[in-house]
């Protein structure tokens, strides 16, 4: 199971159980599920809950925009969204 599906399963129970650390989101305008359930559950929850979160939203990108190949694939996007990654991470060095 992936990370994302077991923390979107989970929906902000692990913020209002004291959660640590930073959270890093990559989202995409064009994806329906977890774009809205972010902005409607998790988002105002971090807010209630005083978490931090570095949030990145991408116009006119689907779902999984960053993978090659594919026809939502946004180059642009996956470049910056990846530079952004990287940046989060070193962080954490």
């Amino acid at each position: 199971m992936s990370r994302l599906f077991e923390i979107h399963r989970l929906g902000t129970e692990p913020l209002r159980k004291g959660a640590e650390g930073l959270i890093q989101l990559i989202l995409a305008s064009e994806d329906e599920r977890v774009t809205a359930w972010t902005f409607e559950y998790l988002l105002p929850a971090a807010v209630k809950y005083k978490k931090r979160i570095d949030a990145h939203l991408y116009p006119n990108a689907r779902h999984a925009f960053h993978r090659p190949n594919w026809e939502g694939h946004n180059p642009d996007a996956a470049k910056d969204a990846w530079s952004k990654t990287l940046l989060f991470l070193s962080q954490f060095k």
